[in-house]
């Protein structure tokens, strides 16, 4: 090997080591500013979920078309972000439904699913027993993957949003009802009393 193959070498291992640091550093800068979102993660969590979900199918897809390395380094930079923002959002979404005392089964048991689908993922995908695809193809299955997820959440969420449209357009003609009612008996009380007069 010679000296310039050596430096490439190097160099190469640099810059994925920088880009190991950043995807990280932004996966956890995205998912720590959560907090601060001020969203009502009940009516647009799902509606959240399925953007970050398409975001990731759309990197995985540009990793797969894409020639140039540093189109798939930002790709990867991007998927990293918005798939720890995706697992913030998601553990959050679990978590405000369930009480203290559900916690370890709830989240052992996610864990337990997410590890046997990419288990039977990695059988049939990269496995020679499998399919054996090389890596290019891969990232078509998985940016497949994550667009039939962003699709899931998108039909939750349109449900979600129907419903929460749904539910105000009740309470709002309950309540002009009562306010009708209720400026009805005024008027009785009113109509009563001058009577009596």
């Amino acid at each position: 090997m010679s000296v310039w193959q050596d430096l490439v070498i190097q160099a190469v291992e640099q810059i994925q080591y920088l880009h190991v640091f950043f995807s990280l550093f932004l996966g956890s800068v995205t998912s720590f500013l959560v907090q601060y979102m001020q969203i009502n993660w009940d009516h647009f969590g799902e509606l959240a979920l399925g953007i970050f979900s398409a975001i990731d199918a759309g990197c995985l897809f540009l990793m797969h078309f894409s020639t140039s390395i540093w189109a798939c380094y930002a790709g990867y930079l991007i998927f990293k972000a918005c798939y720890m923002l995706l697992l913030t959002i998601a553990t959050f979404q679990i978590a405000v439904n369930l009480s203290m005392e559900r916690y370890a089964l709830m989240f052992g048991f996610n864990n337990f699913i997410a590890l046997l689908i990419q288990t039977i993922l990695t059988i049939v995908v990269v496995d020679s027993r499998g399919l054996g695809l090389d890596i290019v193809t891969q990232f078509l299955i998985y940016g497949s993957y994550f667009a039939v997820i962003h699709g899931i959440f998108m039909i939750r969420s349109i449900c979600v949003l129907v419903s929460c449209k749904c539910q105000r357009k009740i309470v709002r003609s309950c309540t002009e009802q009562l306010n009708q009612a209720e400026h009805e008996s005024r008027e009785q009380i009113v109509t009563s009393y001058m009577t009596r007069l």
